[in-house]
């Protein structure tokens, strides 16, 4: 006799709630603090901060991610305060409880072990700084930015020769630290011109070394072939 089956017509998993999670305290000076947290789903970032009977300092950020960390300057030394973080306009809420710094930082960071390596054509300029710091890097005509903390490096592809950038750490105090670093990039890729804003060798300058040294090719064969006729008129002449 043939068995009875059950028949599965599909499987629907159930929709993830918006959810606020992993709050916390990044750094904290005596008049601002970084703070982050995470979202089950995409939101924008808004967070409030507030002391006893103190007026509510809010920051906020329109790009949608799940990953999220804003700064709340303007607060008081020394003082507790209730940041709190909302998602989906507001509808989701967590706080988190934070103190200021009572002492106000004017030491600049360190920039350490600044390096570049090469591999497959990328070059990565990395460097360390002794406490959290926001990276900014300067290289040619380019701005870029690294991720804070302490440990940075961005990643360029970039013309064969000669390089200068400007690194920049900037801790959450406001202190600033700057170190210029001068390298070389090897290999068998573009060459940088010798002038120019972008260091790299543009098609036209391509072009134009292209064409003057097919103007000396055939200058030299005009030469040698004047050459061999004379020595062939002198010859004819002689015999």
């Amino acid at each position: 006799a043939g068995g009875v089956y059950a028949q599965l017509t599909g499987f629907e998993m159930p929709e993830i709630s918006q959810q606020i999670y992993a709050a916390s305290l990044v750094a904290t000076t005596d008049n601002s603090a970084i703070i982050s947290w995470s979202t089950t789903k995409e939101s924008d970032s808004q967070i409030s901060c507030s002391s006893d009977g103190g007026q509510a300092i809010t920051k906020s950020s329109d790009v949608l991610t799940i990953s999220h960390q804003l700064e709340v300057g303007g607060l008081a030394a020394g003082t507790n305060y209730t940041c709190v973080m909302s998602a989906s306009a507001g509808a989701i809420t967590e706080e988190i409880m934070i103190e200021t710094s009572s002492e106000s930082d004017t030491t600049p960071p360190e920039i350490l072990n600044t390096g570049t390596t090469d591999e497959n054509g990328i070059t990565t300029i990395s460097w360390f700084t002794n406490e959290d710091t926001f990276g900014k890097i300067v290289l040619d005509s380019s701005e870029d930015v690294s991720e804070f903390g302490k440990n940075h490096e961005v990643s360029y592809s970039l013309c064969v020769g000669n390089h200068e950038a400007e690194i920049t750490a900037t801790d959450p105090s406001g202190n600033v630290a700057v170190e210029n670093l001068i390298f070389v990039v090897e290999g068998e890729g573009e060459k940088c011109s010798e002038s120019g804003e972008s260091g790299k060798v543009s098609t036209d300058d391509e072009t134009s070394m292209l064409s003057s040294t097919n103007v000396q090719i055939v200058v030299l064969v005009v030469i040698l072939l004047v050459f061999l006729a004379l020595i062939r008129t002198r010859k004819d002449t002689f015999e």
